[in-house]
């Protein structure tokens, strides 16, 4: 029954209790005898909260009612026990026939379970964020001595072949070499990954237009090698809020990816441009190179370690990295692909403009 769950309590201007429903004695376990002869509504206030004094509580109310015509308010009450039970309630104005307050009405319920689940919630963010400090600090250690490991087992390979180097004409000696290499990659991956959960660097404004031209210079010579079509489609005047060293590896990430995954069928096509999106700008790079399936590779595609088109020099990390670096600078990447046809990345990132005005 609602009835008795619901707290409906009526007072007079003083706070003098002349309506004490079911609802009231359940919550509170005071029986609706004793709160109309011996309880005042200041009473039940918690007297363990010091700046909730009765003239702050009743001003707070007032003040609610003047503006908006209802208070609404979450305070603990005192039971008959002495137990605190938390209350939210809407208080309104009761009027005589005059429009003259006569008095004030209070409708209630206990949030206990409410209070509850935040505190158990409270308590799992709390483990949930001690552990990933663990697991930062674990990675950073692991990343650590990994690397001195790899340099060590590099090193001796070094030393060995200054030493012996009749001993190292031989299959298995270039096996040892591609080994350490391939370790000491895998570590510099690692330890960027790393870096970009651990992390928290500031946002600054940086323009989109000169990061590209930026990026493209450094990669010139490979679509020149590949006598590709390059178009930027970027305003001179459009900002973005980023990690500036992570806004550089994205575009050379994606832009290196399009040459990469060219067509050899068709001559490169690749076009750079800009869009708004609420609070952000699109970001996209668009080609028309082989293409990816995404009904069959679509969920891993930002997975760390997936490779999709069997390239010998592919390693899954660069679009693992992109994807993180973009979420830590709360953004967010999608994609548009067609096998044989082409790609496009599309990447969100903080309008400058629209959130200097929020």
């Amino acid at each position: 029954d609602a009835s008795t769950q619901v707290c409906i309590i009526g007072t007079n201007t003083d706070g003098k209790i002349i309506l004490w429903n079911k609802g009231a004695e359940n919550i509170l376990n005071i029986s609706k005898e004793d709160a109309l002869q011996k309880v005042n509504i200041y009473d039940l206030i918690d007297q363990l909260d010091s700046d909730l004094s009765r003239a702050k509580f009743l001003n707070t109310i007032k003040n609610n009612l003047a503006s908006q015509g209802f208070s609404l308010t979450e305070h603990f009450f005192k039971r008959s026990d002495s137990i605190l039970v938390p209350i939210i309630m809407t208080v309104t104005e009761i009027k005589n026939q005059s429009s003259i307050p006569e008095g004030f009405l209070f409708v209630g319920v206990d949030i206990t379970k409410r209070k509850n689940y935040e505190l158990e919630i409270k308590s799992l963010l709390d483990v949930t964020n001690t552990q990933n400090k663990k697991l930062l600090n674990f990675a950073h250690i692991v990343s650590h001595n990994l690397r001195s490991h790899s340099s060590n087992f590099a090193m001796l390979l070094d030393l060995y072949k200054d030493e012996l180097p009749e001993s190292t004409q031989n299959q298995f000696y270039e096996m040892l070499l591609k080994a350490s290499d391939n370790l000491k990659e895998t570590i510099i991956n690692l330890n960027e990954v790393v870096l970009t959960y651990s992390e928290k660097q500031e946002l600054v404004p940086v323009n989109l237009k000169t990061a590209v031209d930026r990026a493209i210079s450094t990669i010139g010579v490979v679509s020149i090698q590949n006598k590709a079509s390059l178009k930027v489609k970027i305003p001179n005047n459009i900002f973005v809020l980023v990690v500036p060293a992570y806004l550089d590896s994205i575009i050379l990430n994606l832009l290196t990816n399009a040459f990469k995954y060219a067509s050899p069928n068709r001559t490169p096509e690749v076009e750079v441009y800009v869009g708004e999106v609420g609070k952000y700008v699109e970001f996209c790079v668009r080609d028309n190179g082989i293409g990816i399936d995404l009904s069959l590779h679509g969920s891993k595609l930002f997975g760390l370690y997936k490779t999709f088109h069997g390239n010998d020099d592919a390693r899954g990390v660069g679009l693992f990295i992109t994807r993180n670096q973009i979420e830590s600078m709360g953004g967010n990447i999608d994609v548009e692909s067609e096998l044989d046809s082409g790609t496009t990345f599309k990447i969100y990132l903080k309008n400058e403009k629209k959130y200097e005005k929020n």
